[in-house]
């Protein structure tokens, strides 16, 4: 929670959290609800949060139509793996 604080310079913090109860539990929470800070209990299925913060984001005018979006993948696909793969080996 700090680390969290501390990048949001002062700033009010909503929190969500699969598990609110164990969150609003912490000594620390009592001092951020008294600054208006908020936390939202939310299901472990996480298409329906997903879906709302979406659905926020476009009612912001925060969107972009699928041909401009650019896939930031965390490593190398299968399909350029096996390539070099095979590549490197004359095949």
């Amino acid at each position: 929670m700090e680390a969290a604080a501390e990048l949001a310079k002062g700033a009010k913090i909503s929190w969500v959290s699969m598990d609110a109860e164990c969150l609003a539990g912490e000594e620390a929470w009592k001092a951020r609800e008294k600054r208006g800070e908020t936390i939202e209990g939310v299901s472990s299925v996480r298409a329906p949060m997903i879906g709302r913060l979406g659905l926020a984001a476009v009612a912001e005018g925060r969107f972009t139509d699928a041909l401009a979006l650019d896939a930031n993948y965390v490593r190398r696909s299968d399909a350029e793996i096996l390539w070099k793969g095979n590549a490197a080996h004359g095949r």
